[in-house]
């Protein structure tokens, strides 16, 4: 739980970076965190997977990870598509759908 938010600090400053920059494109900011999940989800994932001889996952992960997984990359893919925008109220509930999960996660325990 502390580890996805030290780890993710690098792409947040880039992102930023891309938003609000002297050249703003905020292109770069969907490419990195596309980009950054793409890499995490097949090549981290699975040259861990090949290293230990295969990975063992999990019920919590099965039961709550996974799905709440899911379901953000679809909402956040819904967000995107609607109106090829990401507006600034829905990514205020990206934002609360986050920190729900972590409270979730706190409480899990």
């Amino acid at each position: 739980m502390i580890v996805a938010p030290a780890t993710s600090a690098p792409e947040l400053s880039v992102s930023l970076i891309g938003v609000f920059g002297k050249n703003p494109n905020p292109d770069i900011a969907v490419g990195n965190v596309v980009g950054r999940n793409i890499v995490n989800l097949l090549a981290i994932l699975g040259v861990t997977a090949v290293a230990a001889g295969g990975l063992i996952i999990s019920d919590q992960a099965l039961m709550y990870d996974i799905p709440i997984m899911c379901v953000t990359a679809l909402v956040g893919g819904y967000f995107s598509v609607t109106c090829r925008t990401l507006s600034r109220r829905e990514g205020t509930i990206l934002l609360l759908g986050y920190i729900g999960y972590i409270i979730f996660l706190v409480n899990r325990g």
